[in-house]
């Protein structure tokens, strides 16, 4: 799923248990399902540059079977939802978490009711800051604040200064 606007959607957006599933930009906004997106029995899912807003679900629920996820350059944010995450994993699976650590990283949690379950947030991961979004009442998540500028993928993959944002929307220079 690349580049789709899923607004106020009452179903799950993906539920897989195939491999090498890709999640790509998308805005993702007022979804009502248990889980929007979870993964079971897969390998190799990336889930990058994706906005949730408003969620009352888990936004992503990991599976004790789901292996090598990599959830990089998101942002999760007023997904409020009562004992939901922004990010969820099986309790117990701390074999899952110790594989997942490294792999959910460069991402942004503002005002979910709880970003992480089983799972610590990454060394570049942004928690607590608000992405001020440009118009959340008519859907304009294009993220303003410029704490985040640079923050939506490693720079030292790359080696060069990023200038990419996290989320769905980038803004315009």
């Amino acid at each position: 799923m690349v580049g789709c606007t899923v607004k106020n959607w009452r179903g799950p957006i993906a539920d897989t248990t195939q491999n090498g599933v890709a999640i790509i930009g998308n805005l993702i906004a007022n979804c009502k399902a248990v889980d929007a997106l979870a993964f079971s029995n897969n390998q190799n899912g990336l889930v990058y540059n994706n906005t949730f807003d408003g969620c009352s679900g888990n936004v992503i629920n990991l599976s004790a079977s789901a292996q090598s996820a990599t959830i990089i350059g998101n942002i999760f944010s007023n997904n409020i939802g009562l004992s939901k995450y922004a990010i969820a994993t099986a309790s117990g699976s701390s074999t899952l978490g110790d594989r997942l650590i490294p792999m959910i990283d460069y991402n942004v949690y503002y005002n979910n009711t709880a970003n992480l379950q089983n799972l610590t947030a990454g060394t570049h991961d942004l928690v607590g800051v608000n992405p001020t979004y440009a118009n959340s009442g008519s859907y304009d998540l294009t993220p303003t604040n410029t704490a985040l500028k640079g923050v939506g993928f490693p720079t030292s993959v790359l080696g060069v200064t990023s200038e990419m944002w996290p989320g769905a929307i980038q803004p315009v220079a």
